[in-house]
């Protein structure tokens, strides 16, 4: 393989056990009937989806400026405090610079979201190309489609078909395997109820790259 593309949250980053808990209780309180059923399907997505949903599904109310005002509270915790690596990352990425693999970041959080994480854990060196939902959102679609992997591999260079991408949610394996790449699905210890089976390979505990 020629490249490796990586989702942030759950893959980089133990930040989805964080967006479970304050995430999840802010929907529950705008949306009374909000359960677990329903958290499991917006993990993964892009916050604009997750807004259209929350529309289209439940009735809500609240524009998407609006919406994104109010998580944006949240956000700047996880990135700016809470958040850490996952146990073997740094590591992960060390050898496959070392062996010059080409290195791709594709995620449905909003730009600055990870430029705060590149810049806490001083991570840009590693990355050749980074791609946020935000970056194609004028004219493709997010996860579960194959477009922001597409997006990655073209400034990467790379022929989809040659790129392996790590993911922890459902809607984003569903998205590399969309875009012709081989996918690895990653168990975290927090996503035991995303369904990983359309992954070519799930790695249940370790991301180590012997």
């Amino acid at each position: 393989m020629a490249a490796y593309i990586f989702d942030m949250d759950g893959v980089m980053i133990d930040s989805e056990l964080h967006w479970i808990h304050d995430e999840k209780a802010l929907l529950k309180k705008w949306i009374p009937s909000w359960n677990d059923d329903d958290h499991r399907g917006i993990l993964g997505l892009s916050m604009q989806d997750i807004h259209r949903r929350l529309v289209e599904r439940y009735g809500f109310t609240m524009n998407q400026e609006g919406f994104l005002e109010a998580i944006e509270v949240i956000a700047l915790k996880i990135y700016g405090e809470y958040a850490d690596l996952l146990e073997g990352f740094y590591e992960l990425l060390s050898t496959l610079k070392k062996r010059q693999y080409a290195i791709g970041l594709a995620s449905s959080s909003r730009r600055h979201w990870i430029q705060m994480i590149l810049d806490r854990f001083e991570l840009h060196p590693f990355f050749d190309a980074v791609v946020s939902y935000e970056d194609i959102q004028a004219f493709a679609q997010g996860k579960p489609h194959p477009d922001i992997y597409l997006h990655a591999a073209k400034l990467l260079n790379v022929d989809p078909a040659e790129c392996i991408v790590f993911e922890d949610a459902q809607n984003g394996v569903r998205a590399g395997k969309a875009a012709g790449m081989a996918v690895i699905g990653l168990r975290n210890g927090f996503n035991d109820h995303q369904d990983l089976s359309e992954a070519d390979f799930v790695l249940e505990d370790s991301i180590n790259m012997n």
